[in-house]
């Protein structure tokens, strides 16, 4: 009997020591990091929110980290915010800035300065700051953004168009359905153009022609971008050259379409630096 009490002990014991060094799943104990739920604060000194920085100049990065207990990382990045968030060379394109770095702090207090440098051929355009941060329990920190600008210093021209049709330069232009008929015909024909600062040639790199519901409430807003369902997009990503004819035809489909409302057709047009321009004309669509 003892001997079998003393096998079922070495059994048992076995187990244990198996469980301790393999077994993940094993109930972990209890620590007094395990029961902090305290965030980590971050405090932004600059760079401040809506600044604007021109190619070579240097981003000055001044942060605070605190917690309750005790940090462990945090991490500040710089990404570019232009349409479908696109990063790299394309055909010689400037370019856009990016930054990514993830540090090692402690203690429950630390302050950071340093300098992000711009490239003298960035391309222009929105940017995001973000800087986050995690304590040693893993708690994240409610991160912190900048919305900034960047500035080409080789080239601060935006692109220009000149329009056949339509008209841009109309208040608003009326459209109503013929009884009877489904769809409408609606084309745009222009001529895209860009130069550098010196009245050189510039490089077209992208267009898109967007068509928006802009909603019951389109009378209070001042610009497309505030607001409204993209209903119909063409977009060129790929231009080059300093000119480029365009010529697209929309094809609206009265089943798209709501009845006695006003719609949008913006054209957004960006030369290889980053530089855009955009151009609005509203339509007020009625059929039967």
């Amino acid at each position: 009997m003892k001997t079998t009490s003393f096998v079922f002990a070495l059994i048992l014991l076995t187990g244990i020591l198996a469980c301790n060094k393999e077994c993940a799943e094993c109930p972990k104990p209890v620590t007094a990091q395990s029961s902090d739920t305290t965030k980590p604060v971050i405090t932004v000194n600059s760079p401040t929110d809506l600044s604007t920085f021109i190619g070579g100049e240097s981003i000055l990065v001044n942060a605070t980290f605190s917690d309750d207990r005790a940090l462990s990382q945090y991490r500040i990045e710089v990404h570019n915010a232009f349409d479908g968030h696109t990063h790299g060379k394309i055909n010689g394109a400037a370019l856009p800035l990016a930054f990514d770095t993830i540090v090692s702090i402690s203690g429950t207090v630390d302050s950071q300065q340093f300098n992000i440098y711009i490239p003298q051929d960035v391309a222009a355009g929105e940017y995001h700051f973000i800087v986050t941060a995690l304590d040693a329990a893993g708690n994240e920190a409610i991160f912190v953004e900048r919305d900034l600008t960047f500035i080409n210093p080789n080239d601060t021209v935006p692109p220009g168009v000149s329009f056949n049709y339509p008209d841009f330069t109309a208040t608003g232009l009326q459209f109503t359905f013929v009884p009877g008929k489904d769809t409408f015909q609606l084309p745009i024909s222009a001529t895209l153009f860009d130069q550098l600062n010196d009245g050189s040639p510039g490089v077209l790199k992208s267009y898109s022609l967007l068509f928006k519901h802009l909603g019951l409430h389109a009378k209070q807003m001042q610009t497309a971008s505030d607001s409204g369902e993209v209903i119909y997009e063409i977009t060129n990503t790929n231009i080059g050259g300093s000119a480029y004819g365009l010529g697209q035809t929309l094809i609206l489909n009265k089943s798209d379409l709501l009845h006695d409302h006003d719609y949008l057709l913006e054209l957004i047009i960006r030369d290889q630096k980053g530089n855009f321009i955009e151009r609005d004309l509203k339509y007020h669509i009625r059929y039967f």
